[in-house]
């Protein structure tokens, strides 16, 4: 079961690293539904930046450009990619998900992050890939994360342990504040 990593949605961070997503790398990734979408993250996992890459989405030549946004030195939060950092590049396409090997100019490298860099994205390659089954997930209706909608168990169940403990939003949440 895989996770389909949401759209960034954070807002701008005053630093930014620009791709050109020129046709050749479009279409090299063979979409097949038109809410398709690139999505880069830090090796931590936190999103930096997204593009839509369904036909819809691109201008008159074929093409698109991604804006990977940096880390806001103003705020304690990490909340965009550092200097130096590599990324991780991904494909959701509907529900299918491909973990993608980038071609730049530059040939085959890692994407690494660099405040005011460009990218020019010529190629991708599929690095593996895997897809969301709506019908999977947690089936014990006791359970912190019950789905109601799965009709088979992955093994994802998470339960209520401690007698403060709360569930929220499928998660187990602490209540415990003085650890008694």
């Amino acid at each position: 079961q895989c996770n389909i990593p949401p759209q960034y949605t954070s807002g701008v961070t005053g630093a930014s690293h620009t791709g050109m997503l020129l046709p050749s790398f479009i279409q090299s990734l063979n979409v097949s539904s038109d809410s398709a979408y690139i999505v880069v993250s830090t090796l931590d996992g936190v999103t930096v930046g997204s593009t839509c890459v369904s036909l819809s989405c691109l201008d008159d030549q074929g093409q698109t450009s991604l804006t990977i946004w940096g880390d806001d030195t103003f705020t304690t939060q990490i909340d965009g990619a550092q200097d130096g950092d590599t990324l991780n590049v991904q494909l959701v396409d509907a529900l299918h998900l491909q973990d993608l090997s980038i071609n730049s100019t530059g040939g085959a490298l890692d994407l690494v992050f660099q405040t005011n860099g460009i990218a020019v994205f010529i190629g991708a390659v599929v690095q593996s890939s895997c897809y969301y089954d709506i019908n999977v997930g947690c089936i014990d209706s006791s359970a912190c994360n019950y789905n109601s909608e799965a009709t088979s168990d992955d093994g994802s169940c998470i339960y209520i342990n401690n007698s403060c403990d709360v569930c929220i939003n499928g998660l187990v949440t602490d209540n415990d504040d003085d650890d008694d």
